[in-house]
C-alpha cells in the first residue's frame, strides 16, 4: 500500500465521518438535544415528593404542568428543566451550602485505557445534573469520548483548541471561564476536548523547564477553584496514561474513584496506578515544600475526601470458566478492600455500547437503542451507582447535612 492509497483512505474516512455524524448522531441538524422526558412517578422519586403533591402544585399554578401530547391528549411527561424547578419550588435541591461545604471536585482514573472511566465520567455527571446538583464536566483526554457522549460534538471538526483546556495551560486564557459551555442537559456545563488537548503535554512541561511557570501541576486546580462557585460537584475524565494532564487532574480533584475490570491484568495495572499514585503525590509534596521540617511537610499533603475502587465492565452471566473466575476476582476485591471498594458494579451492557454507538448515553436515549429489558436493566445499574457516589458525596457536606436536618424538623418530608 502506498501514500496514494493512504491518503485516499483517508480522504474517504473523513467522508465517512461527515455522514456518520449527519445520518446518526444528529439525524435532524437541530443540534443534540434530550429527547427523554420522565413519567410522574419518576418525578416524585426524584424531587422527594408523592405525585398528589406534585399535581396539587400544578393545580394551585405553583408548578406548571407537563405539555399535553396533541394527537393522543395525554401528557407527555417531564422535560428536565421542569423536573430542576420542583426541586427549587420544593426546597428539596441538594445543593451544597457555600463557604461549609466543600467543591466536590472527582475524578474516575486509572492510567489505562478500557475501563470506562469516560462512560463512568458521563453518566455519572448527567445522574448528578439530574438529581438536582450544579455539575460542571470538563474533559481533560485528547481522545473526547465525553465530549461526543454529553456535548454532542464531533470533536476534531466541530472544535478548536481554542475551545479546550489548551490556551489555559499555554498562558493565553487567564480563567477557564472561556471554555465553559452549556449542554442539552439543565444543570449540567461542560468543557469539551478535541486531539489537540495532546499538545498541553509539551506546553506544561516546556512553561516550567523554561522557568515561566512554578508548580504546572497545581494549574487546573488553581483554575476549577475560580469558577468552582457556581458548581456543586466537577467531574475531571483524565487522559489513560501518566502525563503533565493527568498530574493536573491528580492535583485538582479531592475525590478519586478508580475503575477497575476484574480480570488479573486490569488487576494488577490498577496495583500500579496505586503506586504510581503514591510516589507521584510523594514528589509533588516534596517539590512544594523543599527542605522545610518533616512536620510542616506532613501538614500540606495532599488529601481526599475518599478514594474508592469501582468493579467495571463485568458480565453478569456466569457460564464459561473466564466468568466464574471475574467473581473470583471481585470477592477477594471486596475482602481485602473492604471500605475503599464500592458496593455498586459497573456491569457490561449492550444497551450501554449501543447507545454510545449513537452518540448517547443510557439515560438520556427515549427509547430503548436494545431491548426494553436490557435498557431497564441498564439504567437501574446506573442508578445504583449515581446513588452510591452522590452518598459519598453529600456525606462530605456538613452544611447540607446540618439544612437537611432543619427542614425535616419544620417541614418534614411532604410539607411544601
Amino acid at each position: 500500500m502506498n501514500i496514494d492509497q493512504i491518503q485516499e483512505i483517508i480522504k474517504r474516512s473523513e467522508q465517512l465521518k461527515l455522514q456518520l455524524k449527519k445520518v446518526v448522531e444528529d439525524p435532524h441538524g437541530e443540534g443534540k438535544i434530550l429527547e427523554r422526558r420522565w413519567s410522574i412517578g419518576e418525578v416524585a422519586k426524584l424531587v422527594g415528593r408523592k405525585t398528589v403533591s406534585i399535581r396539587h402544585a400544578e393545580e394551585r399554578g405553583t408548578l406548571p404542568s407537563p405539555e399535553i401530547h396533541p394527537d393522543k391528549n395525554r401528557r407527555m411527561g417531564y422535560r428536565l428543566e421542569e423536573i430542576i424547578n420542583m426541586y427549587e419550588a420544593f426546597r428539596t435541591t441538594p445543593k451544597r451550602v457555600p463557604f461549609q461545604d466543600p467543591l466536590c471536585v472527582l475524578t474516575f482514573q486509572n492510567f489505562k485505557g478500557g475501563v470506562a472511566k469516560s462512560i463512568l465520567s458521563s453518566t455519572v455527571a448527567e445522574y448528578l445534573a439530574m438529581h438536582g446538583l450544579r455539575v460542571l464536566l470538563v474533559d481533560c483526554d485528547p481522545q473526547a469520548s465525553t465530549t461526543r457522549l454529553v456535548g454532542g460534538y464531533s470533536p476534531d471538526e466541530d472544535l478548536e483548541e481554542s475551545d479546550t483546556l489548551l490556551p489555559f495551560f499555554s498562558g493565553e486564557q487567564r480563567n477557564l471561564a472561556y471554555a465553559v459551555r452549556k449542554t442539552h442537559w439543565a444543570n449540567l456545563k461542560l468543557i469539551p476536548s478535541n486531539l489537540l488537548l495532546y499538545a498541553a503535554e509539551y506546553t506544561l512541561e516546556n512553561r516550567m523547564i523554561r522557568g515561566r511557570m512554578h508548580q504546572g501541576w497545581k494549574l487546573l486546580e488553581r483554575g476549577l477553584t475560580e469558577i468552582g462557585d457556581d458548581y456543586d460537584v466537577i467531574v475531571l475524565d483524565p487522559p489513560p496514561a501518566l502525563g503533565m494532564i493527568s498530574l493536573n487532574v491528580l492535583h485538582a480533584a479531592n475525590s478519586i474513584i478508580v475503575p477497575m475490570p476484574p480480570n488479573m491484568v486490569d488487576f494488577y495495572s490498577t496495583l500500579q496506578f496505586y503506586a504510581m499514585l503514591e510516589e507521584v503525590l510523594t514528589t509533588i509534596r516534596q517539590a512544594e515544600t523543599g527542605d522545610r521540617a518533616p512536620e510542616s511537610v506532613d501538614a500540606e499533603a495532599k488529601s481526599y475526601q475518599f478514594i474508592k475502587v469501582m468493579v467495571t465492565r463485568k458480565r453478569q452471566r456466569r457460564q464459561r470458566e473466564d466468568e466464574r473466575s471475574e467473581d473470583l476476582i471481585v470477592a477477594m476485591a471486596k475482602k481485602f478492600y473492604e471500605d475503599y471498594m464500592m458496593e455498586s458494579i459497573l456491569y457490561e451492557s449492550e444497551e450501554i455500547t449501543a447507545a454510545a454507538a449513537v452518540g448517547r448515553t443510557v439515560l438520556e436515549v427515549d427509547q430503548p437503542v436494545s431491548s426494553r429489558s436490557t435498557h431497564a436493566r441498564a439504567v437501574h445499574n446506573i442508578d445504583e451507582i449515581g446513588t452510591e457516589v452522590m452518598r459519598l458525596i453529600l456525606d462530605g457536606w456538613p452544611g447540607h447535612q446540618r439544612r437537611n436536618v432543619r427542614q425535616s424538623q419544620i417541614g418534614g418530608a411532604e410539607h411544601g
